[in-house]
């Protein structure tokens, strides 16, 4: 069963330093955080982090070196980026760049998505795409990501 939490607050409230902290990017706190021992973890940063210098596929596979080149192939398709794929990160559109940021997130296959998003636009696209697409990406979209 997907469950799904919303962080909403002001500016500078601490919503970005607490998903930092949940995905153990951030160790200057106070307390603990009990994460399943076994699962896996995506996130998608306010900046998409992508390197200029690869293409766009290149910035997938960083993050998930072996995934399945079907997979990848699903993913770009349904994220809108599969005419994208051999371009730099560097020229891809505005649009493109978080959505690469999201199949960065989704080809490791995690169990919990963390999306620290300043624009819902490329969130509108993924779930869209996902409701449209394979099983395996309606599982996607019923992670409810936590923003």
């Amino acid at each position: 069963m997907a469950r799904s939490a919303a962080l909403v607050g002001p500016s500078g409230c601490g919503k970005t330093t607490l998903l930092r902290i949940i995905a153990g990017l951030d160790r200057e706190f106070e307390g603990g955080v009990a994460l399943p021992a076994h699962g896996t973890l995506g996130m998608v940063f306010q900046e998409p982090r992508l390197l200029p210098w690869r293409t766009v596929e290149q910035n997938v596979r960083l993050a998930a070196p072996h995934a399945n080149g079907a997979v990848l192939d699903t993913l770009f398709q349904t994220l809108g980026l599969a005419a994208h794929r051999d371009h730099y990160s560097r020229r891809a559109l505005a649009w493109a760049r978080p959505a690469v940021a999201l199949a960065r997130a989704f080809a490791v296959g995690p169990d919990l998505l963390l999306l620290d998003e300043r624009s819902s636009r490329s969130t509108t696209r993924w779930r869209r795409g996902c409701a449209t697409s394979s099983p395996s990406w309606s599982r996607a979209a019923a992670l409810r990501p936590c923003w």
